[in-house]
């Protein structure tokens, strides 16, 4: 659907289910089957529906991944390696930080928390880190990471609803300071846990 035609829609929408006529002759060339309030709610519905299917069957692999993961990574071994980082406490939360960072280039938070949170439980505990504050530690490094290139999950959402005249790149540019904001906030965050 191009510009113009998404622009029509919005000032007709007040009218659309009110009197869809109005609309069909103001848009004569338009496919307007969306107006119709059975067909609306009924694509409404089958779209809701997918998509919890689809988020259900991902979360159950991603748990049944997680904890089978858990199982076999999360020995007594990791947990030493982890806990026993130079620098200690402050090493450890540096280098699950820069691997948190990492991955939310690539992955969505539900890889994340379900396969790497249980990994690096273990090592908090045994440093005595409390799990509530490396889970918001660990919550504004996703977010800060889903703002940065290559694959800023939040980038492209915000692609997808700025007009076509304004490019990828000034997008990347305008996030900048809030990433720079982010990192000061979790730098914070990370001294406040020490």
């Amino acid at each position: 659907m191009d510009r113009d035609l998404a622009a029509r829609l919005a000032r007709y929408s007040e009218l659309a289910y009110e009197r869809p006529e109005a609309v069909r002759a103001a848009l004569p060339n338009a496919e307007v089957t969306f107006l119709d309030r059975d067909h609306t709610q009924a694509y409404v519905i089958e779209t809701a529906a997918e998509t919890a299917a689809e988020t259900a069957a991902e979360t159950a692999t991603e748990t049944v991944v997680a904890f089978r993961g858990t199982q076999v990574f999360a020995d007594p071994s990791l947990a030493d390696m982890l806990s026993n980082l130079p620098g200690g406490t402050l090493g450890f939360l540096v280098v699950v930080n820069l691997i948190v960072f990492v991955l939310g280039f690539f992955i969505d938070f539900f890889e994340i928390a379900f396969i790497i949170v249980p990994l690096i439980v273990a090592p908090a505990q045994i440093l005595g880190i409390d799990l509530t504050w490396l889970g918001i530690v660990l919550a504004v490094n996703m977010q800060t990471s889903f703002l940065t290139p290559p694959f800023g999950f939040s980038l492209f959402y915000l692609r997808g609803v700025t007009p076509k005249e304004i490019p990828t790149t000034r997008i990347y540019k305008g996030v900048v300071p809030f990433i720079i904001i982010q990192v000061v906030v979790l730098i914070g965050l990370i001294a406040w846990v020490l």
